[in-house]
């Protein structure tokens, strides 16, 4: 027990020192960012990072203080099932990036990008839910893809005939027109006659 209280103290001891130290680097790093944060800010990035730290401490604390009053039986068993949960854990983040290189595969054969935001939510730790995913995304890229070609190359080309006249104005067609201001719209758009 008195071993216990000892841990308890120097996890206390460590998680004081390592928040200090943070802070002081925080206080550094935010000299050398040319001021762009308040001290407000930083007080607050402060707090915040200290908050974080002390409930992880806190966190360790109570389960070494649960763990201490099990029996040996007690602390195998929990030792053993926190054991399979981290175990578990690493093997389905171990499945995830391996199928995060399968999606990266699968795109990349169909000559399609996708980003790493795309990649982190279509790979999961099933296979083959993740190949269902990426395949239905893939096409569905490609499938946009295709339709706003199809729209680019079915639009017609601009016309470049006169609104009014479908014939070709000469000068002296221009000239003869008594509108001025009819006249001076036609000389601006064929101002090559005028030259």
């Amino acid at each position: 027990m008195e071993e216990t209280q000892q841990n308890i103290e120097s996890v206390e001891e460590e998680a004081t020192d390592q928040v200090e130290s943070e802070e002081t680097e925080q206080q550094e790093e935010s000299k050398e960012q040319e001021q762009s944060y308040s001290q407000e800010d930083v007080d607050n990035i402060v707090k915040k990072a200290l908050s974080n730290f002390q409930e992880e401490q806190k966190a360790k604390i109570e389960e070494e203080k649960k763990v201490a009053k099990m029996s040996a039986d007690e602390k195998y068993k929990y030792q053993l099932e926190k054991a399979k949960e981290d175990a578990d854990n690493a093997r389905k983040e171990l499945k995830q990036r391996d199928n995060r290189d399968l999606v990266r595969t699968l795109a990349e054969k169909q000559g399609v990008s996708v980003t790493q935001d795309d990649v982190k939510f279509l790979a999961t730790a099933d296979e083959e839910e993740t190949q269902q995913k990426a395949s239905y995304f893939i096409e569905r890229i490609k499938q946009a893809y295709s339709d706003g070609k199809d729209s680019t190359i079915k639009s017609s080309a601009p016309k470049l005939t006169a609104e009014k006249n479908s014939k070709t104005m000469t000068k002296e067609d221009i000239l003869a027109i008594e509108d001025p201001e009819e006249r001076n719209r036609l000389m601006t758009e064929n101002y090559n006659l005028f030259i």
